[in-house]
């Protein structure tokens, strides 16, 4: 009986370890403002909206995510992208206003953040469709991660679509 209660603590106390495991060590920390969301691999965050009580939750990327971060970033040339993209010159203000966008990329070796707008000169045109394409993929990475889509079953009235408002 007494070997029994032993081997159950054992079993349960194993479990929960299981359960608990550390995410991958994020060699590839990103963090992203772009249409109103956040994703902050630095601090673990996840913001939906830039809004009043909207829901955070806890995010970190795969080695197989970051990896794929990390490949879009260098097939873009981003770590060699200017710090600033300019602004499109056309006065169009949007409503709700989330710009200057920003994405920072950090890895073991390299280090670079570059500010956009929603629009930018035609001179910048390739390099801002480049780093949208970048920023769209890190959104669609975290609205894909199970904290999201737990945190939508949870709250029923809850629907986000990160492409509503791009």
């Amino acid at each position: 009986m007494k070997r029994n209660f032993i081997f159950l603590l054992l079993l349960i106390s194993g479990c929960s370890t299981i359960k608990n495991l550390p995410p991958d060590v994020q060699n590839v920390r990103v963090k992203l403002n772009y249409a109103c969301r956040e994703v902050d691999t630095f601090e673990n965050k996840f913001i939906f909206a830039f809004i009043p009580d909207t829901a955070v939750v806890d995010i970190w990327f795969t080695k197989q995510e970051q990896q794929n971060i990390l490949s879009k970033a260098d097939s873009i040339y981003f770590f060699s992208l200017p710090d600033s993209l300019p602004k499109e010159q056309d006065g169009i203000i949007y409503r709700p206003y989330c710009y200057p966008a920003y994405l920072r990329i950090i890895t073991e070796d390299r280090d670079n953040t570059v500010f956009f707008f929603r629009g930018t000169t035609n001179d910048y045109q390739d390099q801002h469709n480049s780093i949208i394409e970048l920023a769209n993929l890190i959104l669609e990475i975290a609205f894909n991660k199970k904290a999201y889509k737990d945190y939508g079953k949870k709250n029923n009235y809850f629907y986000f679509d990160y492409f509503d408002d791009l």
